[in-house]
């Protein structure tokens, strides 16, 4: 993270959704109660959705205090959290992306040129939301364009400290 702030000032009412499929926590439970009891397993928190939407498709682009903005807004039904991979990411020097929460509870960025993996793209940490808001600025005057590609959405239903095989957790058999 690089510092800055999002815009405070927009409604997400206004902004562009993309909703997630509502949480089916019986079944997703079910399977854990099998998953959790071996070490070897990975420990799910999060329910992965594998998405197509781009800064060039999906949201809404608009001009804000001398810089283009674009947002998103993601519906994560009765997510706890979420976090977005980005199959690219490619933002120019001026450019950032800020995730928060609908409610400015929580927000991860500034996220820029810097922050691209050697793979082109990008893994962002969680926000504890169930309404996140992906938002792009970058000054008006500036000739280059992001692409910023979703690919993957993961939306949380377990704590991320949850993990039943902790340090503290000496009784569980292997």
């Amino acid at each position: 993270e690089h510092g800055g702030t999002p815009n405070w000032n927009v409604s997400v009412e206004d902004v562009p959704s993309m909703r997630l499929p509502a949480i089916d926590r019986d079944v997703l439970d079910a399977q854990d109660a099998v998953t959790d009891q071996y070490k070897e397993a990975p420990w799910r928190f999060g329910v992965e959705h594998e998405v197509s939407w781009s800064s060039e498709t999906h949201g809404s682009w608009t001009s804000e205090n001398g810089q283009l903005v674009w947002r998103l807004l993601i519906d994560g039904a009765d997510a706890t959290c979420m976090s977005l991979r980005f199959q690219h990411f490619e933002v120019p020097k001026g450019g950032q992306l800020f995730l928060y929460a609908a409610d400015h509870s929580e927000v991860l960025g500034a996220l820029d040129h810097r922050s691209e993996k050697e793979w082109g793209g990008l893994a962002t940490g969680v926000v504890q939301t169930n309404a996140l808001v992906v938002e792009y600025h970058q000054p008006l005057g500036l000739a280059a364009s992001p692409l910023l590609d979703i690919d993957q959405v993961v939306q949380g239903y377990r704590s991320l400290s949850g993990w039943p095989h902790g340090p503290n957790d000496h009784d569980r058999g292997p």
